[in-house]
C-alpha cells in the first residue's frame, strides 16, 4: 500500500531500518537501495533529479554519501560519481573575471581588483582638500556615486580636515556658501 506524504510516495515494509513506527518507508530511498543492492546509511540523502518527489524512475536518483554533499550539490557544486554507486559534491570556485585568482562564493571579482578600481573613483588630495570647502560630503558623495562615509574615509586617508558641524547651515543662512 502507497501513501504519499509531502509529495513523498511511502510503502508499508516492515522491519526496514528506515522504517517509521508504522512500518512505513519513503519509496525513493527502497528504489536507491535496490539500486546500491544494500540499505542506506544514516549519512546518505537520495536527491531527485527532475526536482519530482513522486517520480522514482531509478535513473531519476542520485544518492550522496552526505547531507553535505546535497546541500554543496544544490547550492551549485558538482557531482561526482563514486565507485560505490554513490555521489559526492565539490563547491565549484569563483574564478575573479580580471586576474583569475580564487574569490568568494557569488563575487565577480576578488577584493584586490576589487579595490583597485574601487580607488580609480577617489579624487586627488588637492581636488578633495578644494571640494570639501565647495559642497557638503553628502553632495560630494552622490558627484562620485559613494556613500557619504566613503568621502570621510578618503579624507581621513590624505589627512584633510573637514569644514567643522554646522559648517554648511551657517553659511547658508548667513549667504556665505
Amino acid at each position: 500500500m502507497k501513501k504519499k506524504i509531502g509529495g513523498y510516495k511511502r510503502k508499508n515494509v516492515k522491519n526496514h531500518p528506515k522504517a517509521d513506527t508504522k512500518g512505513s518507508v519513503y519509496v525513493h530511498i527502497l528504489v536507491a537501495e535496490e539500486i546500491l543492492g544494500r540499505f542506506l546509511t544514516s549519512e546518505e540523502t537520495v536527491h531527485h533529479i527532475d526536482y519530482n518527489r513522486s517520480n522514482n524512475d531509478p535513473n531519476n536518483l542520485m544518492v550522496f554519501k552526505t547531507h553535505s554533499d546535497h546541500i554543496i550539490f544544490h547550492g551549485g557544486g558538482e557531482s561526482i560519481l563514486q565507485e560505490d554507486g554513490t555521489y559526492i559534491a565539490i563547491s565549484k570556485e569563483n574564478k575573479c573575471n580580471i586576474c583569475g585568482d580564487t574569490c568568494s562564493s557569488g563575487a565577480k571579482l576578488c577584493m584586490s581588483c576589487y579595490l583597485k578600481i574601487k580607488a580609480k573613483n577617489i579624487p586627488s588630495k588637492v581636488l578633495l582638500e578644494s571640494l570639501v570647502y565647495e559642497k557638503p560630503c553628502s553632495i560630494i558623495a552622490k558627484d562620485y556615486g559613494v556613500s557619504d562615509k566613503a568621502v570621510e574615509k578618503w579624507c581621513k586617508k590624505y589627512n584633510i580636515s573637514k569644514p567643522p558641524r554646522g559648517y554648511w547651515m551657517k553659511n547658508k543662512y548667513s549667504g556665505v556658501a
